[in-house]
């Protein structure tokens, strides 16, 4: 995958230029720092990432939406590497452009939210983090329905924040639905 994303940045530059802020560029720049983080290459994922935002701000400006996206997938590697204080500018960054700029049920916004979410979980603020996830899901289950992958991953968020939160009679069910739906999606394998 690296040589295949090497040689289509190549093409890219050839086209465009060594320096090139073609959004397809930076799109493939996006998913090397991606395969980086996959490849437990911290640092060069985060230059990366670094240096695609940067260039999707002056390119695109500060409130387009990959910019914004951009910036969510930033605070998530910080977040990875322990920075929660540099995690969280940036995902409420993202949050309050995405909300702007595409409305707050977008799946974009959600999925943006649900990570700033996860990054309040893991600094603490366990109520916050209680009430986005609530959020999150009550959206993801009116718009995509209750047995949408998505909305799955929602539920497993909040069932983990109130088991964090001591609340384990309200996560319990959460983790029942939980359970049930990746055995029905992907069968038993134990079989006794």
């Amino acid at each position: 995958v690296e040589t295949l994303y090497r040689r289509v940045l190549e093409i890219f530059e050839a086209k465009f230029g060594a320096d090139t802020d073609h959004p397809g560029a930076l799109s493939v720049m996006s998913s090397f720092a991606k395969l980086f983080e996959m490849q437990e290459k911290p640092e060069e994922a985060e230059a990366l990432h670094r240096h695609v935002l940067q260039r999707r701000e002056d390119r695109l400006g500060f409130d387009h939406p990959d910019t914004l996206m951009g910036a969510d997938n930033l605070g998530l590697l910080l977040q990875m590497r322990g920075d929660l204080e540099g995690a969280e500018p940036m995902h409420a960054r993202a949050l309050k452009g995405l909300e702007a700029k595409l409305g707050s049920e977008h799946p974009s916004t959600l999925t943006s939210m649900s990570n700033l979410a996860m990054l309040m979980a893991a600094q603490g603020k366990l109520n916050e983090a209680e009430v986005m996830h609530r959020q999150v899901l009550q959206v993801r289950e009116a718009k995509l329905g209750s047995d949408h992958r998505d909305t799955l991953v929602s539920v497993s968020n909040l069932a983990q924040v109130l088991a964090e939160r001591g609340k384990f009679d309200k996560a319990e069910p959460l983790v029942r639905r939980d359970f049930a739906w990746h055995e029905q999606t992907y069968g038993r394998r134990d079989k006794r």
